[in-house]
């Protein structure tokens, strides 16, 4: 009995992610395609790594090929055959004695593969291992491969593009005398449809298949086959395929149960699983279409979010760029201010004051010209300059203006406090009158605190007592420790004449 060839259309079984990846890009046959629908949730079983045996057929030389026998393959099972090269086909024959059906496994397994394996780990479907009731048999396959290890394992249904982890068989060395050349290599067999391959029994080797009152396998494989196009609800899109099938798989059980002939309830299963396998097919074909639908938008929505993640870097790193180009410009104009201000400043308050470009800002240190001593009336020099510096601040709205008072070591502590308040006071208040807005001038006295001078002596305790005006954009950091004057109260209007 001849099985007919097929083509492999996946890639190697390198990993479940690439199988998945290839699977999607390509046709599929029966339980290939089933595999698919089901194993979506199916994780990586345990590895089932075996060292197989490859061999490179000479053209035109019959080579017998030897088969060694798995754990889980009938203990008294023998596997032999031949491979012979003609024009870039390779014959593969294989012969088999007392091999047990694959049925006997149980579960959902029915069938049995035939794989040319190469050396990169590409598994070939050469067809089913069409072992029966009959437990001995011969079957022929072909490949256009000229180098490979062939393994038997057993499988759910006829005709699947990936080979389970249920291996049975493998191909052994071969007489290199014949120009045949031999190469070892290992394989993980681990399976990416695990999940789907259910044996009821994990291994054959001590069952043995009992014909006797049981069903033909070839019905077995029917009722596998449209049970499962049941499981994906096939009749969604094959409806008259899986009414022909449904119909079938009755006449074929009515048969085997009336006790017709077995060529009758073989032709029966055939047919029902030539029409279960097609809606099979059909409904895979539209779960295959929305998963790669699916694929495409995610893949899509992955770009989209890609370009909009780069647009949004780009949009970031520009606009970083002219954050950075409009800081280094405020920077360039207010050092340019500063220096604007300290220039105006110098020209038109050197004669009363010093100043000096500190981190807190530009401060105007104004020594004891500013009062009278223990008062804090601004003299009338005092308030020409504070005049020419109101003018100046008017130019430069953006700048804060704080004052702090300062007295020397002599006398009480607590009065020279409140007298140090009150000059910064009188400083910030007439500078309010000459049109500075109050909201940008702060003001505390400090007394005897932060000293730049010798108390010790009558220059430094002059140097001492001043009133310092930090001038700066944005709020002004305050000395800590000040103390604030109140507010003086409002002047009441002189009485009318009488």
């Amino acid at each position: 009995m001849k099985s007919r060839p097929q083509s492999f259309i996946g890639k190697p079984m390198l990993s479940t992610a690439n199988f998945r990846r290839n699977l999607m890009k390509r046709s599929m046959s029966l339980a290939g395609a089933v595999a698919l629908a089901l194993f979506t949730a199916a994780q990586a079983a345990p590895a089932a790594e075996f060292q197989l045996v490859g061999v490179t057929y000479p053209e035109g030389k019959k080579i017998a090929v030897p088969f060694t026998r798995t754990a889980i393959a009938p203990k008294a099972a023998i596997l032999t055959g031949t491979a012979r090269m003609e024009k870039g086909q390779v014959d593969v024959r294989i012969a088999w004695e007392k091999m047990e059906p694959a049925v006997l496994f149980s579960g959902n397994i029915t069938s049995y593969a035939v794989w040319a394996v190469t050396r990169d780990g590409r598994p070939e479907n050469l067809g089913e291992l069409p072992v029966r009731e009959k437990k001995s048999g011969e079957a022929s396959f072909r490949t256009g491969l000229a180098s490979f290890a062939v393994v038997v394992t057993a499988e759910v249904l006829p005709g699947g593009i990936v080979p389970s982890d249920l291996v049975l068989f493998t191909s052994g060395k071969v007489d290199e005398k014949t120009s045949a050349k031999n190469w070892e290599f290992p394989l993980d067999m681990t399976s990416p449809i695990a999940e789907f391959v259910r044996p009821g029994n994990p291994s054959i080797a001590d069952l043995t298949y009992s014909v006797k009152g049981g069903e033909p396998i070839e019905l077995q494989q029917a009722r596998k086959a449209y049970d499962i196009a049941l499981e994906l609800k096939a009749e969604t899109v094959a409806p008259k395929e899986m009414e022909a099938a449904k119909s079938q798989l009755a006449q074929a059980q009515n048969s085997t149960q009336a006790g017709g002939s077995a060529k009758a309830v073989v032709d029966y299963a055939r047919r029902t699983l030539d029409n279960a396998g097609t809606a099979v097919r059909m409904r895979v074909q539209e779960i295959l279409d929305q998963r790669v639908a699916a694929a495409a938008a995610a893949v899509r929505a992955a770009e989209e979010k890609k370009r909009q993640e780069l647009e949004a870097t780009k949009a970031r790193a520009s606009a970083a760029e002219a954050d950075k180009a409009r800081m280094a410009n405020e920077v360039a104009r207010m050092k340019a201010e500063q220096e604007q201000l300290k220039a105006g400043l110098k020209d038109a308050l050197g004669k009363y004051m010093g100043v000096e470009q500190t981190a807190r800002g530009l401060v105007l240190n104004m020594g004891d010209i500013l009062f009278d001593v223990n008062k804090f009336t601004i003299k009338k020099d005092a308030e020409l300059a504070l005049a020419k510096l109101s003018a100046i601040l008017s130019v430069f709205p953006k700048l804060q203006v704080r004052a702090e008072g300062f007295t020397d070591s002599t006398g009480k502590e607590e009065l020279n406090m409140k007298l140090s308040a009150e000059r910064a006071r009188s400083v910030a208040d007439f500078l309010v009158v000459q049109g500075v807005a109050a909201e940008r001038l702060t003001h505390s006295g400090y007394g005897p605190a932060n000293p730049v001078g010798d108390n010790a002596t009558a220059d430094g305790r002059k140097l001492n007592r001043r009133v310092e005006l930090i001038l700066a954009e944005g709020s002004v950091t305050a000395t800590p420790g000040g103390m604030v004057a109140p507010a003086q109260p409002a002047k009441k209007p002189a009485a009318p004449a009488k």
